[in-house]
């Protein structure tokens, strides 16, 4: 389109198009913002709400012409031909991150990981709780050491400066989360029919093992932590 409006080869155009991509590259640290937390001063009423967030993401489709033959992988839920991309922005509408290049058949949560998982993708703090458990100063065979939630939020407050973070109740509460969601992944991988995928880090099972693992758990009053409907689905999916 481009090539035909002003009179251009394709050869051309593919090469200034190319040599404006790495100009925009070069102005990376000017287009490109680094975050810092919202305050509990922040007076934007869309923001104040969200104290110590870094920004919002999201992704947009953007309109492609492709082959014939890899028209359905770019081909979205809504029928359009497009490429996925995931741009994350700052509260004054600063980029932070952008990933392009996703095919439109390609779900959110999909391009997310990809993002996360590159080595020079999105960052996001360092799990404070990850840090503790190779700790062995604090990591033991059966759990951690007395005091280890204090020593939490002495880590969550040094990446997370002014969140409020306090050990009771809000490191406990997402500590009792984590320890239900664990405990129904492991009543899972000792039933026949679920598979842990290593390289998804996903548990596998067929659909008619999964509705009758469900059905037996809420009809159990054995744990409660397990049968809750929350933690199975959250978890497990039918192999692709």
């Amino acid at each position: 389109m481009i090539g035909t409006h002003f009179y251009r080869s394709g050869e051309t155009i593919s090469k200034q198009f190319h040599a404006c991509l790495l100009a925009i590259l070069k102005l990376l640290n000017i287009l490109l913002k680094k975050p810092t937390p919202i305050q509990e001063d922040y007076d934007d009423e869309r923001w104040k709400y969200f104290k110590n967030s870094l920004g919002a993401l999201d992704g947009i489709m953007i309109l492609v012409n492709v082959p014939c033959e890899d028209r359905s992988k770019y081909r979205t839920r809504k029928g359009t031909l497009a490429m996925n991309v995931l741009g994350v922005c700052s509260p004054e509408m600063e980029f932070i991150y952008v990933l392009p290049g996703w095919k439109g058949s390609a779900h959110d949560g999909r391009i997310l990981r990809d993002a996360i998982s590159r080595p020079n993708g999105l960052k996001v703090p360092k799990e404070a709780l990850s840090e503790l458990a190779v700790d062995p100063h604090w990591k033991f065979e059966n759990g951690f050491g007395s005091g280890y939630m204090v020593h939490l939020e002495e880590n969550i407050g040094k990446v997370l400066p002014g969140c409020g973070w306090k050990d009771m109740p809000h490191i406990d509460s997402r500590l009792k989360k984590l320890e239900a969601k664990f405990r129904a992944i492991s009543t899972m991988l000792n039933t026949s029919g679920f598979v842990w995928g290593d390289s998804k880090k996903m548990v596998y099972v067929d659909r008619a093992v999964y509705d009758e693992f469900c059905k037996v758990l809420l009809d159990s009053s054995d744990d409660e932590g397990v049968a809750a409907s929350g933690h199975v689905t959250q978890t497990v999916t039918s192999p692709p």
